[in-house]
């Protein structure tokens, strides 16, 4: 038996371009996923250099009474790197977002999202003083 072939007949195009806008809204919902799960990844990459600035720069010297100021030097240096990445992080979502043709659901707060990695790099800022002050 041979399938039936589709007549052309409207019904038949209405269904196609029913399934099409589906498979577009999924596609428009995958970018938008996927320019969060690369802000998130920015993000995560600045917490964990953040880690690294706490133990190096202020951890380090509280355990070894004989360490140099070198390492409180490169706990600065991490803090301001993760900054400067969660800064990085915050840019290229906004610039994904604005550049990519997709329709964000209604809750959608691009914004907010950008803003977190806002709030990340003053933290950073703010641990590069507190651990270049000594305290």
């Amino acid at each position: 038996m041979e399938p039936e072939r589709s007549s052309g007949a409207p019904e038949d195009q209405d269904t196609q371009t029913e399934a099409s806008g589906d498979r577009n809204v999924l596609a428009d919902e995958r970018t938008v996923l996927a320019g969060e799960r690369t802000m998130l990844a920015w993000y995560r990459t600045a917490c964990a250099t953040y880690a690294l600035a706490v133990g190096l720069g202020g951890i380090v010297p509280k355990v070894a009474p004989t360490a140099s100021s070198a390492y409180k030097i490169m706990g600065v240096i991490f803090a301001v790197l993760g900054a400067s990445v969660a800064l990085v992080g915050a840019s290229q979502y906004l610039l994904f977002q604005r550049r990519a043709n997709v329709t964000r659901p209604v809750h959608y707060r691009v914004r907010f999202l950008a803003g977190i990695g806002l709030l990340t790099a003053l933290l950073g800022i703010t641990m590069a003083i507190v651990i270049g002050l000594g305290a």
